[in-house]
């Protein structure tokens, strides 16, 4: 079974997925790239994992505001393992 997390944002309640290996197997080298293709794919992973009333909000994250759409991109990639580790200002 998938972990799910359920996140309000602005009143507005979502669940977050963890992705399914076969969803994630084609995203996973353009994440990788970085640049414009990290964000597509970074994207199609929102599509996929985040869910609000039961279903996949889909293309509607284009939609979200962009401290909804950052606050789910940070819970999308942790909740899937991929959450980069913030550093601390002058440690390497």
């Amino acid at each position: 079974m998938l972990e799910t997390k359920e996140v309000t944002v602005k009143s507005e309640t979502y669940t977050v997925s963890e992705i399914r290996v076969g969803d994630m197997l084609p995203i996973l080298p353009e994440l990788q790239k970085g640049g414009e293709e990290a964000q597509d794919a970074q994207i199609t992973m929102m599509k996929l994992c985040i869910h609000q009333k039961g279903k996949p909000i889909g293309d509607e994250v284009l939609n979200l505001s962009m401290a909804a759409y950052i606050k789910l991109s940070h819970e999308v990639m942790d909740i899937n393992g991929l959450e980069v580790e913030e550093k601390e200002p002058g440690k390497d």
